[in-house]
């Protein structure tokens, strides 16, 4: 099983904007009265001082989820902590998309000042325990919206944190996923920290064959990435709906989570009477007795 408590998103780099969503299995949720007659009287208000076709309003889920944030609502702020570690220098505002304009009240969170580092985090709650025949999916959108040089945006499930807003990019996480750009190299990271259950040891496996994307100066639309995780161990990575990569855990991961069959034991030495002939021989072997030297050596 798969336990985890918080949602979180890190960017660094030039103004970006995002907005997440992740799907497995039914969860419970709850919500106070007030909250939902908040939301029922800003749909509302949208609907009365904005054109019907012109303005975004959140679609359903097509499934059960365990967390969903489309930031639409300005009551965002009471999930999301920002981090205030030292090394954070960067803060998360709420905005709609820079020319050219979207959909109307369709906001992200924008990474207000450039070439500094963010990261904000979310609590799930219940924490996310996917049942052995669920699919865990992780799936967010990220709109660059200036001439990136070298940066990313990263989405991380987390283990329990005791204090969010001292969330950086030394803390503890179980899953990381999102692109990452630096010169002309475009990639999408997949990473994910398994706990070995004998030694207590934490590992980092990253794929091994990342997914190339397409970054470029001129690429102003919103990208849509999504990860499955599926009770078989195998995974797949998408693209704007559009299959990017697939595989399995158990073989496309750096290092490998089941060790090889053989290890090399950097302690072995040849003995001092190790000999390297392919052949050695043998001083006592003597021909039988029945032994006939006779006949030519070949017999045609």
């Amino acid at each position: 099983h798969t336990r985890n408590r918080r949602y979180t998103w890190r960017a660094r780099g030039r103004k970006q904007q995002a907005r997440m969503r992740t799907r497995t299995m039914e969860t419970p949720s709850s919500s106070s009265p007030s909250s939902l007659l908040f939301i029922f009287l800003y749909l509302l208000l949208l609907l009365v001082v904005s054109p019907v076709s012109g303005v975004y309003i959140p679609p359903p889920p097509s499934g059960p989820v365990y967390f969903l944030e489309t930031f639409t609502f300005p009551n965002w702020t009471d999930t999301w902590v920002q981090s205030h570690n030292p090394n954070i220098t960067g803060t998360f505002v709420r905005s709609t998309p820079t020319p050219p304009k979207g959909i109307f009240n369709d906001f992200g969170l924008v990474t207000s000042t450039p070439n500094a580092p963010y990261a904000i985090a979310a609590p799930i709650s219940p924490p996310i325990i996917v049942p052995k025949d669920k699919w865990l999916v992780l799936q967010y959108e990220v709109h660059i919206q200036r001439n990136l040089k070298c940066g990313g945006g990263y989405i991380k499930l987390l283990p329990e944190i005791e204090d969010l807003s001292q969330f950086s990019s030394t803390s503890p996480y179980l899953i990381m996923f999102g692109p990452d750009k630096c010169g002309e190299s475009s990639k999408l990271h997949f990473i994910m920290r398994y706990k070995n259950r004998l030694s207590g040891e934490w590992t980092e496996h990253h794929l091994l064959s990342r997914p190339m994307i397409r970054l470029a100066k001129d690429d102003k639309k919103p990208h849509l990435y999504t990860l499955v995780i599926r009770p078989d161990n195998t995974y797949t990575i998408e693209i704007d709906m559009r299959e990017a990569k697939t595989g399995s855990l158990l073989q496309d991961m750096d290092p490998p989570f089941t060790p090889p069959k053989m290890l090399d034991d950097p302690t072995d030495e040849r003995p001092s009477s190790w000999d390297d002939r392919e052949e050695v021989p043998d001083t006592t072997a003597t021909r039988p007795d029945w032994w006939d030297d006779s006949h030519e050596q070949y017999v045609l």
